[in-house]
């Protein structure tokens, strides 16, 4: 074994126990999906355990319907590796904002750490390039952005250096202060002295020469052209300066501002780069909203999903050598099944159980009937599972308070609350030592 491996053995070996723990953790977490993370887990161990032989952006494609857990999985993954503050998230379907694309780009290119990091491009399918039948063009800079992060992880960064609009207001002074009679010679000013000071708001000190550009302006011009210009000192940029007539050191100075506006190259090809998108196209029984559908069918039909079905989609949205920009890393989420809904709701409602427990200190116990109900009204298998959430809050979570005013209500001492749904009714049984001592019934509305 070489001996920069043996260095290594220790951290790699880490990195590959850190992979799967996060693994176990996420199929925990995240329910229906074991495939999925599997898939995910093992096309970034090698980025993870050795980005740094990497050339350009790892690039991993997540497809699927709109909740079904594509951006909470990464989220909760980059948690999981210790990246979190690493982590930049672009949502493409909003323009303004946190989460936007030119406010994450900020967030990115301000990050001056070389260091790998994760960036999770979200609503991809927003950042179309083509529409229509006939696949017309779309053009826009954001797009042009987007395709160089992916392709080779440099993009162009316009860095709005400190200061740099008062140094083009300042320029502007000494212009106009020239045109108005003030003579500069050898960078000192001969005459319209008077002018000058009034118009800088200085005094001149007497027997000493007025420099027509202050010292105190010296480290900007460093800043924003030190390197171009081969000036690292203020002595470096006085005699630059002390060579310059008014009008050759107004040149110089609109180079220096010219170099300060200059887009910046940012690098981030040790990056790995989530694509996270709903492609309609592919999912051509999407657009069924019944929730009558049966889930175990609705998955079985989204299997027949392939990569092949995946890049035909695409081509409705992007050009040929955009979408092979894309790579070949293309991980297809199925629908979620009737038992994955049936673990989801369970698992709601082990937490809501907790935290009620944690509040109050009463024990909440939920029968088959509930899970029934929440999956006949929560359940519309083209929409993931975020309809659970809000049928769990109108069917049990809102008539809460209810049963615990009737503790109140009759002074009841119970370790514990028993549900169930009958009838369009919410019943609860309120028992102490496992023997009933009260009941209550509220009425529910079930609309499906």
């Amino acid at each position: 074994m070489g001996f920069k491996l043996r260095e290594l053995k220790e951290e790699f070996l880490t990195k590959q126990k850190d992979l799967e723990n996060a693994k176990n953790i996420l199929k925990a977490e995240f329910i229906g999906i074991d495939s999925i993370i599997d898939e995910v887990i093992d096309n970034i161990s090698s980025w993870y355990s050795l980005s740094e032989i990497q050339e350009k952006p790892l690039v991993i494609n997540l497809w699927g319907l709109t909740g079904v857990g594509k951006t909470s999985l990464i989220i909760r993954l980059a948690e999981l590796l210790n990246y979190k503050d690493k982590f930049f998230r672009f949502d493409l379907g909003e323009k303004e904002g946190r989460y936007s694309f030119r406010g994450s780009l900020e967030d990115l290119c301000e990050n001056n750490d070389s260091s790998p990091v994760i960036i999770a491009l979200d609503e991809f399918q927003h950042s179309r390039t083509v529409e229509g039948p006939f696949r017309k063009e779309l053009s826009t800079d954001q797009n042009r952005m987007i395709w160089e992060l992916i392709d080779s992880g440099k993009v162009q960064y316009i860095d709005w250096k400190r200061g740099l609009w008062s140094f083009d207001d300042y320029i502007k002074i000494l212009h106009h202060l020239i045109i108005a009679g003030v003579k500069v010679k050898n960078g000192i000013v001969i005459s319209g002295n008077e002018l000058y000071c009034k118009e800088m708001g200085i005094d001149q000190e007497e027997n000493k020469e007025l420099l027509f550009v202050p010292e105190s302006e010296y480290e900007l011009i460093i800043d924003f052209a030190g390197e171009q210009f081969g000036i690292h000192l203020q002595q470096d940029v006085r005699d630059i300066l002390l060579n310059f007539s008014g009008f050759d050191t107004i040149d110089f100075l609109n180079k220096v501002l010219k170099f300060g506006k200059r887009p910046s190259e940012k690098s981030f090809t040790k990056a790995l780069i989530f694509i996270l998108g709903n492609i309609d196209e592919a999912y051509s029984m999407s657009s069924n909203f019944s929730a009558d559908m049966d889930a175990d069918e609705f998955h079985k039909q989204s299997l027949k999903i392939t990569v092949p079905k995946i890049k035909k989609a695409l081509q409705k949205r992007f050009r040929d050598e955009q979408i092979a920009r894309l790579g070949n890393i293309h991980i297809i989420y199925p629908a979620l099944n009737r038992n994955a809904y049936i673990k989801i709701i369970k698992n709601e409602l082990l937490k809501y159980s907790d935290s009620i427990l944690q509040l109050t200190g009463l024990n909440i116990a939920f029968d088959e009937s509930i899970i029934d109900i929440v999956y006949n009204e929560g359940v519309y298998p083209t929409q993931g599972v975020r309809p659970i959430f809000t049928s769990i809050h109108y069917l049990l979570k809102s008539k809460l308070s209810i049963f615990l005013s009737e503790i109140l209500n009759h002074d009841l001492s119970p370790d514990l609350m028993k549900f169930s749904a009958k009838n369009k009714n919410l019943n609860c049984i309120y028992l102490q030592n496992d023997k009933p001592i009260h009941k209550k019934q509220v009425e529910i509305k079930t609309p499906l």
